[in-house]
């Protein structure tokens, strides 16, 4: 089967693309399962937590 550069190169970009929505999937995970443990070792829901970062954040002078 012969194929051509142009083939060649749809075929590599999809892998691209597939290759990054596993990794946003992953990094997208992680955040989830990071998150929902500072929650319980913090005590505090989800909500507060998140207020207390967008609060931190919007102090930041870096």
């Amino acid at each position: 089967m012969l194929i051509d550069q142009a083939m060649l190169s749809q075929l590599v970009e999809q892998k691209m693309i597939a290759k990054n929505i596993l990794l946003n999937y992953m990094m997208t995970m992680k955040d989830d399962l990071v998150g929902r443990h500072a929650c319980r070792l913090f005590g505090r829901d989800r909500q507060s937590v998140i207020r207390s970062v967008d609060k931190s954040d919007s102090t930041c002078f870096w």
